[in-house]
This record gives C-alpha cells, sequence and structure tokens, in this order.
C-alpha cells in the first residue's frame, strides 16, 4: 500500500521542461500587415540546471516559412525556427570578484575562502554568500551631514559629486572634512582654502608678505630722508660769545668756507674733521682736542671748547 501511495505521487508530480525545442506562439509582423498574426514555431526554452547562470539558447535553426494575405495580395512570410537547443553559460572570468575564480565547468565564481580571511577594515564586515567585504550600513536610510552622500563602496559619508565637479573646474582638490575646494592635494597635510573655510590661501600669504616688504621699505626711506634733510640744515658756528640758536637761521654763502662772520662769532662750513681743525686755527678759535674731533658727532663737549658737528656743519662754543 505505502509502494502504490509513493508511485502515485511521483507519476502525478508536475514534470520539469528541458531545455530542448518547445511549441512557441511568435508575431508574423509587429505592424500586424498580415492577415496571419501569429503562428507556432519550435523556440529553445526550458531547463537543465540549477544554476542561474546557465540559459537555454539555440544550437541551430531554420526558417519556417508560409504563406500569409496582405491587403488580399498573397505575400511569402518566414519566421525563425530553433531545431537543437543546449544550455549555455552566461557568464565568464570578468564577472567574479578578487577573492573568487572562474569555475567554467559549472558556470560559477567559487569563492577562494571558506572562513573569513581577515582583511576587511572596519566597519566592514565578511560575508561569505558575496565572498566579499561587507558593509553594515543600509545606504537608504543612512543619514550623512549637509554636502555629503552616502558611498557603500567606502562605507561612510563622502562629498556630494557637485562638490568635486566645482574643484576640479577651478583645477584644484576637494577638501573631505568641509567638502570646500583646496590647493592641497589629498594625503598631505593642509586645510581648506575654499569660501567655505576659514584657512588663507597660499597667494593671500604671498600677497600680504610682498605688501608688507613694500610698507617697510617705504618707511625706511622716508626716515632716512628725513634725517639726511635735517643734517644737511644744521650750520657751522664759533662763537666768542657762546651759542646761539638764532643764529643758526642766517643765510649760508655756500661759495666760501667762511660763512658769515660779526664781531665775536665766526660761521664756517667744513667737509671733514681736518678741515675743522683748519678753520678753528685760521680764525684764532682755541682748538678742540682729538678725541674730542673723534667724537664729535655726540653732542657738546667742553674739552676746552663745547662744539657739535653734523655732516658738513658744526657749532662751536669757546669756553
Amino acid at each position: 500500500m505505502f509502494f502504490v501511495t509513493n508511485l502515485q505521487a511521483v507519476t502525478s508530480q508536475t514534470l520539469n521542461v528541458d531545455c530542448g525545442p518547445h511549441p512557441h506562439y511568435v508575431i508574423v509582423d509587429k505592424n500586424y500587415r498580415y492577415n496571419t498574426y501569429m503562428v507556432e514555431v519550435q523556440r529553445c526554452f526550458g531547463k537543465n540546471y540549477f544554476r542561474k547562470t546557465m540559459k537555454c539558447v539555440p544550437k541551430t535553426s531554420d526558417n519556417y516559412t508560409f504563406d500569409a494575405f496582405e491587403n488580399a495580395a498573397v505575400s511569402k512570410v518566414s519566421v525563425t525556427r530553433h531545431t537543437k537547443c543546449h544550455e549555455v553559460c552566461t557568464i565568464n572570468a570578468t564577472h567574479c570578484n578578487e577573492n573568487e575564480k572562474f569555475n567554467g565547468k559549472n558556470c560559477a565564481c567559487d569563492c577562494q575562502y571558506n572562513k573569513d580571511p581577515g582583511f576587511c577594515s572596519t566597519p566592514f564586515y565578511w560575508d561569505k554568500t558575496l565572498c566579499n567585504c561587507k558593509c553594515p550600513y543600509n545606504a537608504a536610510t543612512y543619514k550623512c551631514p549637509d554636502k555629503k552622500t552616502f558611498d557603500t563602496l567606502n562605507c561612510g559619508c563622502t562629498c556630494e559629486a557637485k562638490h568635486f565637479r566645482r574643484c576640479s573646474k577651478q583645477k584644484r582638490y576637494v577638501y573631505t572634512n568641509t567638502c570646500a575646494c583646496t590647493d592641497v592635494k589629498p594625503g598631505i597635510s593642509g586645510k581648506a582654502t575654499d569660501d567655505c573655510s576659514n584657512g588663507i590661501s597660499n597667494t593671500v600669504v604671498i600677497l600680504v608678505i610682498v605688501i608688507e616688504a613694500i610698507a617697510f621699505i617705504a618707511v625706511y626711506y622716508l626716515v632716512n630722508k628725513y634725517f639726511c634733510l635735517n643734517r644737511n640744515k644744521k650750520k657751522i658756528k664759533f662763537s666768542e660769545k657762546g651759542y646761539d640758536h638764532h643764529s643758526a637761521d642766517k643765510s649760508v654763502n655756500q661759495d666760501s668756507p667762511t660763512i658769515e662772520q660779526s664781531e665775536g662769532e665766526h660761521y664756517f662750513q667744513v667737509s671733514s674733521t681736518e678741515d675743522l681743525i683748519t678753520e678753528i686755527d685760521k680764525n684764532n678759535v682755541r682748538e678742540p682736542t682729538q678725541n674730542s674731533i673723534t667724537n664729535i658727532d655726540e653732542g657738546f663737549y667742553e674739552s676746552p671748547s663745547t662744539f657739535n658737528v653734523s655732516d658738513n656743519y658744526a657749532t662751536v662754543t669757546k669756553v
């Protein structure tokens, strides 16, 4: 009884449709020009293997020709008919990832690792079915900050494509922290210099340095010019009565070394300390000591005469 029941079950089971030529209905003409709209011909269909990468395709075929009416006229029409079929693999080695090896016999990419190889970096984990590292996050639900979008390949947020296009037009790089444009190449320490960041570009730094250098030179020139003008305005004075500040305003005759003389006063224009000593001797004014002449730029002295020299002019008061 048990045997009969199981035999009946096997007999009543739906049989598999193997790969081969099977009746199939095809449209004769997509524009329906003929009165025979569809015909039955043999076409390859069915499956012999469980592999989803296998497909039943024609091995040989011919044309099935018949008469059909088109506007009351008879026309010869042909459609393709499959005569022999077989299953072929629909993938090749290019469909396998770096952890798999193509198996042509089974039409499959065989994983080369039976267990976790240990090379998946955080947050990726090993997925045996995929034979690859897998990101644990769902791209559809993962929340990224402004200007960024989720990247499954990197398993994290990355700058949106429009920021890469914008920086590329400027011939600059994208600073991944803020998605701003920067002159610093990725992988090199530095900050972005875009208008969205607080950094200062190299161009601005160079410009500031140039401006500061120009300002320094200008100030140095003006200060130096000021002191030169002041030195050139001073006069030489020898006085028996003593130093008179108002006498410095008297006009100077540039043609004579003796500028102006009045009773008890002597004015001289000299170009060196040696000329000063000569003029002092000529006018019977007591000569300062050599030490005083050496320090003539330092101010008033009484050794034994008080005097002051600046550039070509000097003032001496006899004591």
